[in-house]
This record gives C-alpha cells, sequence and structure tokens, in this order.
C-alpha cells in the first residue's frame, strides 16, 4: 500500500499529538502545522487535512472554501469541541468540510472515519491512474481532437483537409520474405522497423493513421492544419530511409523499403461504434499507394503535386511520366535529399537548423 500524508492543522499541540498517536499507522505519514503556516499553495498532496476549526481562521467561511476550491482532491476534517456543535458542524460542512471530528475524542470515531477517507483517497487514485492509462492508450489509437469530440458528442466529425500529404511505406518482396522466417520473428522485426518509423513521425509532426501488413501509412496535414505538411512528410521519409541505409550498413540483410508521396486534399475521421480507427480516404491516398508500388527499392517517389510544393527546398530527379495502373500516367519525382541551405552536415537526407527555423514560423 502506498504511503498516505496526512495533515494536521492546529495551534493546540496536545490536540495535534493525541490525534497524531490515534491515526497512527504503518503507511502514514502525520504532519502537523501551526494554523499560521496553512498557505494554500504548499497545502497540496495530502490525502487528509484535519482542521482544528475552533481557531479563529478556520471560523471564517471563505477560508474554508478557498482550501477546498484548491484542493479539490483533498478530504477535510474539522475538530469542534463546541457546546452548540451541530450548528458547528453544519457550518463547516457547508463551507467545504468532508467530515467532522468531536473533542474530546472517541479513538474508535477517529480511526474509522480517517480509515474511510483514506481508502476513498487511494481508490480515487487509482481511478485517476486508469484514467491516465486509457488517455494514453486512446491517444495511441485516436488524434487528441477527435477524442475530445468523441467524449463530448459521442461522435468525432469527418472533416476535409484540402492541404495534405500521404506518406506510404512498404518492404520489398515482403512475400518471399515471411516464407523464410518464423511468425514471431516476423513480428518483431516489424515491430521494430515500425516502432522506429512512430518515432520520426512524432517528430515532424506527421500521424500515423495505420499499418497494414508490412504497408506503414501516414499524412502530414491532418489533424492539424498547416501549410507546410508537403515538407515535413517529406523530411520525415528521408529520415526513415537515412535510418534504413545507416541500418544496412551495420546489417546487410535489412529489409529494403519503398516510399511513395502525394498531396492533395483528403477526408478524415473515425467511422462505426466499434474498435474506433482514425484513418483518411481519398484520390490523394490512393495516389500515394499507387506512387509508393511504382518505386525502386531504398528510394522516395513522390508525385508532381508534392514536387510543387518542396522543389525550392529539396533535391529531385525527374522520372518522367510514368504509367499508374487506375490513374494513367503520373509525373514522377525522386526524392534526393535537402538543398545545401537546409541539409544537414552528416548527411543530406538529414535537416539542420535552418530548416527547422523556417519550418518554425509555420
Amino acid at each position: 500500500m502506498p504511503d498516505v500524508h496526512i495533515l494536521i492543522l492546529t495551534q493546540n499541540q496536545k490536540i495535534a499529538k493525541e490525534l497524531k498517536d490515534i491515526i497512527h499507522a504503518e503507511n502514514r505519514l502525520i504532519h502537523i502545522k501551526n494554523t499560521d503556516e496553512a498557505d494554500l499553495r504548499k497545502l497540496s498532496g495530502y490525502a487528509l487535512i484535519i482542521i482544528d476549526s475552533g481557531e479563529r481562521r478556520f471560523e471564517q467561511g471563505p477560508f474554508l472554501k478557498k482550501m477546498k476550491a484548491a484542493l479539490p482532491d483533498t478530504h477535510i476534517l474539522s475538530i469542534t469541541g463546541k457546546e452548540n456543535y451541530e450548528q458547528h458542524i453544519v457550518f463547516c460542512l457547508n463551507n467545504g468540510a468532508s467530515d467532522y471530528l468531536t473533542y474530546p475524542f472517541n479513538p474508535k470515531i477517529v480511526q474509522s472515519k480517517v480509515n474511510v477517507f483514506e481508502r476513498l483517497y487511494l481508490k480515487a487514485k487509482i481511478i485517476q491512474k486508469q484514467s491516465q492509462n486509457i488517455d494514453e492508450l486512446l491517444r495511441n489509437i485516436l488524434p487528441g481532437d477527435a477524442i475530445e469530440e468523441i467524449r463530448k458528442t459521442g461522435k468525432a466529425t469527418v472533416r476535409k483537409f484540402d492541404l495534405a500529404t500521404v506518406m506510404f511505406t512498404d518492404f520489398v518482396a515482403f512475400t518471399k520474405k515471411t516464407q523464410h522466417i518464423s511468425p514471431e520473428n516476423l513480428v518483431e522485426q516489424l515491430n521494430f522497423y515500425f516502432s522506429h518509423f512512430d518515432d520520426v513521425t512524432d517528430l515532424y509532426y506527421v500521424e500515423k493513421i495505420k499499418t497494414i501488413g508490412d504497408a506503414y501509412m501516414a499524412v502530414g496535414g491532418v489533424p492539424v492544419r498547416n501549410k507546410i505538411n508537403p515538407l515535413l512528410v517529406c523530411a520525415c521519409a528521408q529520415a526513415i530511409l537515412h535510418f534504413m541505409l545507416e541500418l544496412k550498413k551495420q546489417k546487410p540483410d535489412t529489409w529494403d523499403i519503398r516510399i511513395g508521396i502525394d498531396t492533395g486534399s483528403v477526408i478524415a475521421g473515425v467511422v462505426g461504434k466499434k474498435k474506433w480507427q482514425y484513418d483518411i480516404w481519398g484520390d490523394t491516398v490512393n495516389t500515394a499507394s499507387r506512387i509508393e508500388g511504382a518505386c525502386e527499392p531504398m528510394k522516395i517517389n513522390i508525385t508532381h503535386n508534392t514536387w510543387k510544393h518542396i522543389k525550392e527546398y529539396f533535391e529531385c530527379t525527374y522520372r518522367g511520366e510514368i504509367k499508374v495502373k487506375h490513374k494513367g500516367e503520373l509525373k514522377m519525382y525522386y526524392l534526393q535529399g535537402f538543398k545545401e541551405e537546409f541539409a544537414n552536415e552528416k548527411s543530406n537526407l538529414l535537416p539542420n537548423e535552418a530548416f527547422w527555423k523556417f519550418v518554425s514560423q509555420y
């Protein structure tokens, strides 16, 4: 059981000592402070605060109300020894106290009430932790604004994004590779690669959408709209390629990757009632997938739509118009790295400070 901090606020040292002796327990850390030390800014972190409400400061309703407002997760027990204690108890309860103790103390009643509020506090902490875990899990599945909207309305509105950049990656000859390795090893390797891709997309403000087999799908400019998503997605793709190239130097059997990128409009949102998933739809998604399929191993293939947005910042090689299934002939370019003014000294596939300074303006 975790330690529970309990604070006794009183100027009466006799009361403080009696109370400490009664409620002492192995997991309890009992703190005693003079009432004059009751600075609301320094009273957080206590499961229970026991106040001597007969003292002048606590006879003022506004102070009790301020204490409860400042410490919503802390229970307050009020000690009363006045002859007209019933009226005093009502006053304290109406102004923020959770319960009361009468003085002289009845040890069994005191211990019982402290036990109750200790359990309530610990249970609230467990619920709070569980809620945090659920929030963390949800944020790994859905964007933050979609979560808030679902909480408020029970659904997430499907929205159109006029400027978005979609990225697809997949591994070359993946089906053949799966025939020669165990299922456990296959999943372990996919997890290794995709976990790194997750880190990279986070760094470049790109939203991971999903994985489908060996394919990894992500988008820039969704759900947070921005004008520089073509640059960020291309930078993200280069960082992924750089990682794979460096890995291949150390481990020649590293899987080869292909990356395809297109820029345009998409529809994004959450559909259905079970197993929620934030997804994107539209011609841009389909084109990015086709572009990736038309890419050579260990290269990044982009469309003319993407090239128009990034040509001032990246070196590109025009491939010509290449026929794509269901799309006809499309102009394609290989992304070759940053232009010199934006390239990192270690590799032109990585950005320098000038690039980050530029994108930070947006």
